[in-house]
């Protein structure tokens, strides 16, 4: 079982090097417009940006013009790191709860602030539900309350048990591949390689989408 977990584990003499250096490398060579004007390397991330405006902007403020949001690069980095944690021997970075909360918490924390601050009434008004009898006023300012409080720690959550249990995944079946199953064993490791590519992008959205409706409630 520690051949199974070793992976998960930053200071492994294999994941060390090779984990930090790609996810280094991976920000490093992300395309700037003075290097790729006018090149499909800037235009593909245009594109994306437009359709994940579309999709996502729409519930937030829209006078906000799409360059003043923070919402395309958190996608763009924290799909990054899904995709590179797929490579043998890395460091699945975003599967951590360091990294998801680290992420989550200034992100869900500096709007409830500035909320609280600017507007504390009607901030206030959103932890008692409308048309709920006084008698259970106290029970649910609480409850919204909590609930309130542990939007940061769900969005943390969902994003490292969806990719741990991925990893878990094609850890568990590289290990029991063997010359008389390497053939079916490669296919099936292929095709949930496939998958997880496939969820390393819904995570990412779904964690994009999730902060957008908290920074708009």
């Amino acid at each position: 079982m520690n051949s199974l977990f070793s992976s998960f584990d930053p200071f492994t003499s294999k994941s060390l090097p090779m984990g930090f250096l790609l996810t280094a490398l991976t920000l490093i060579l992300i395309p700037m417009n003075f290097w790729s004007h006018h090149s499909i390397t800037l235009k593909l991330p245009n594109l994306a940006k437009k359709i994940l405006h579309k999709s996502l902007l729409t519930n937030t403020n829209p006078s906000l013009p799409p360059s003043s949001t923070i919402f395309f690069p958190i996608f763009t980095l924290i799909y990054i790191m899904n995709t590179q944690s797929l490579f043998p021997h890395t460091f699945p970075l975003s599967s951590h709860m360091i990294f998801s909360l680290s992420l989550s918490l200034p992100l869900w924390l500096t709007p409830t602030i500035h909320n609280i601050l600017h507007s504390p009434q009607i901030t206030l008004s959103h932890l008692t539900p409308q048309s709920t009898p006084s008698p259970l006023i106290p029970t649910m300012t609480i409850i919204e309350l909590l609930s309130l409080l542990i939007q940061p720690l769900t969005l943390s959550l969902r994003l490292m048990a969806n990719l741990t249990a991925g990893h878990l995944l094609l850890n568990l079946i590289s290990m029991i591949t063997n010359l008389p199953t390497l053939i079916p064993t490669t296919i099936i490791l292929s095709l949930l390689t496939l998958l997880e590519l496939a969820i390393s992008l819904i995570q990412a959205y779904i964690f994009t989408a999730l902060l957008t409706l908290y920074t708009n409630n």
